[in-house]
């Protein structure tokens, strides 16, 4: 797993190729190196995670080569993924990524054809940038974005409508913008093609179209899932030193105990620590942090518990350590980021639970057919007398979709947005069309929605800085598949499916558990919102005002309007306006010369 970044120019700059490649030594410690073919040249920067690879540029025959950070599934051989992916271009050419699976991101120097050939992995897992500045007939690619930022040619202009979008939904909602006018993201499942100067961006994957698979009986699809839940988790386990999240849901829950089962089965000594994150005064009704000991004690698995409140109030760093190549939260105050910050200590591979939300927790709506009323009756009846708990099989949503209550009408454009700015950028227009596509999103799609591929990105060794790679066995291709397959009732509803398959192997008291988000307006007071409550902190909202002094914020934000919402906050659905004092603070930071270690002050 490494940083790259490979560049086609008339002649390549071998002293530009080199400071790009040094840029990326804060996520690549282990070596740099570079390799240049004339027009074409390449550089690499290695960080190994328990196992051996290239620390060079690789080729096996000196025709094609290629720079690679990559982790592919299912491998029947030793052989390291880079030199894999080369050998299946050499076979199958462009369509070579509808042989892989895993986490990955390339470039293929094909010398002889003097073409350059790219590819990102199906979820987008790994990211993968691009510019088309400088050398109108050139190219410059690569995983981190700190590297082509280093291209004298590349400006820091900011892109309006990806301001628009973090200000709006806190992400970008274009798979194919960045924060940087000048530089583009490779949408996830797409392969790019450089030739001659002309660019050819291709979409090798989408989902399969909706089927369903009735004739497995039920204690085999169990054991399916189950196996391919364990070759998720254990492709990923590539190393016997790995951190991992307790939530004390059900979904981190899974991941480490399977984790442990499977460390222990090697044979090998082990190194496997939990974090959880709990709160003792905004969210304090939660119990996360109950939940997750009892998880740590049946399972045996080390735990430490970080306290959310003390890094939300916690004020933002005057000279910041490190900062985000793009705005998202504040790292002093981001106690997700304290917990990357720890497992560096001892280990370069972390294990996260985001994706059995949108995999297995599908939104209910209304059986079709006789049939679909069976199955959810029988699924009813089966939770009730084993779990004791009845779940939601969607009539309440389709009673208001058939009395024209749902989707629900957004909430107004937030005051807080600079007016002239909404009206270039169309944010009115982008507010409301994507208020309605998330409402219409079908069930399967939401494994694919721009929020996966923003957390998947700042997750990255190249955005956060620190020497370790977040792993997400819930987007693992093999087991999406397998669980898009099943009926909706019983299996992927409600978590049903992960649930059976961890029968025995959790506490009881976390595998019943329902579904219990931080916050739910639809059921909770807004007043009791754990973000309402930090907003009505008086060190928070000094820090804020003190955030809405950066000048280059008034483009974006009304900020006597923001003020204004500081001293009287009221809760409110989305937008919220946390992102303004966010981009606020990025804004202030992102000028500065970037550090070159990410370890923070």
């Amino acid at each position: 797993m490494s940083a790259f970044v490979a560049i086609t120019a008339g002649q390549v700059d071998h002293d530009l190729l080199a400071r790009m490649t040094d840029a990326m030594a804060y996520c690549g410690p282990d070596a740099q190196e570079t390799w240049v073919d004339g027009g074409a040249g390449l550089g690499l920067a290695s960080l190994a995670v328990g196992e051996a690879g290239p620390t060079a540029p690789l080729s096996l025959d000196g025709r094609t080569w290629i720079v690679a950070d990559a982790r592919l599934d299912g491998r029947t051989e030793l052989a390291p993924d880079p030199e894999l992916i080369l050998r299946t271009y050499g076979a199958h050419g462009d369509r070579c990524v509808e042989h892989l699976i895993g986490d990955f991101a390339f470039a293929i120097w094909d010398a002889p054809r003097r073409r350059l050939f790219c590819a990102r992995d199906h979820f987008g897992v790994v990211p993968l940038y691009y510019t088309r500045a400088g050398d109108d007939e050139g190219i410059a690619v690569g995983n981190v974005l700190q590297a082509l930022l280093v291209h004298p040619e590349v400006s820091d202009d900011l892109d309006e409508h990806a301001i628009g979008d973090f200000l709006l939904f806190g992400l970008k909602r274009d798979l194919g913008a960045t924060t940087f006018a000048d530089i583009r993201a490779l949408p996830p499942a797409h392969s790019l093609s450089w030739e001659e100067g002309a660019v050819g961006i291709r979409r090798y994957w989408a989902p399969p179209a909706e089927h369903t698979a009735r004739s497995e009986r039920a204690r085999h699809r169990v054991a399916r899932f189950t196996e391919l839940f364990e070759q998720a988790v254990d492709d990923r386990l590539r190393d016997e030193r790995v951190g991992t999240h307790l939530s004390g849901g059900l979904d981190s829950t899974s991941i480490a105990v399977t984790a442990k089962r499977l460390l222990e089965r090697r044979g090998r000594e082990y190194d496997l620590r939990a974090y959880t994150i709990e709160s003792t005064q905004l969210a304090a009704e939660e119990q996360e942090g109950h939940y997750a000991r009892l998880v740590a004690a049946h399972a045996g698995i080390p735990i430490e518990s970080l306290v959310f409140d003390e890094y939300a109030t916690r004020p933002p760093d005057e000279e910041p350590g490190w900062m985000f190549p793009e705005p998202g939260y504040i790292p002093a105050q981001m106690v997700e980021y304290e917990v990357v910050r720890r497992v560096s200590g001892f280990a370069r591979a972390h294990l996260a639970g985001i994706g059995g939300d949108p995999l297995l927790q599908i939104e209910p709506r209304w059986p079709r057919g006789a049939r679909g009323w069976l199955d959810a009756l029988s699924f009813v009846v089966r939770s009730v007398a084993l779990d004791r708990r009845r779940p939601p099989i969607g009539a309440r949503r389709a009673l208001q979709g058939r009395l024209g209550r749902w989707p629900p009408a957004p909430p107004p454009l937030p005051r807080w947005i600079e007016p002239d700015f909404a009206r270039r950028t169309a944010l009115g227009e982008r507010w409301q069309e994507a208020w309605a596509a998330d409402h219409a999103l079908p069930n399967r799609d939401r494994m694919l929605h721009p929020t996966w591929p923003a957390i998947f990105a700042a997750s990255h060794p190249g955005a956060h800085g620190l020497t370790v790679r977040v792993l997400f066995p819930f987007f693992d291709l093999r087991l999406v598949e397998h669980v898009w397959e099943a009926p909706v009732f019983p299996w992927r509803s409600a978590k049903y499916l992960l649930r059976e398959a961890m029968r025995g192997r959790v506490p009881e008291a976390v595998r019943t558990r329902p579904k219990t988000p931080l916050f739910d307006p639809r059921t909770t007071d807004p007043l009791m919102d754990p973000r309402h409550r930090l907003a009505l902190r008086r060190e928070v909202q000094d820090q804020r005002l003190q955030l809405l002094a950066t000048p280059a914020l008034s483009e974006f934000v009304d900020v006597e309007a923001a003020r204004d919402l500081i001293g009287r906050p009221v809760p409110a659905p989305l937008p919220r306006p946390e992102t303004c004092f966010n981009l606020a603070h990025w804004l202030a930071s992102s000028r500065r010369e970037r550090p070159r270690s990410g370890v923070p002050c």
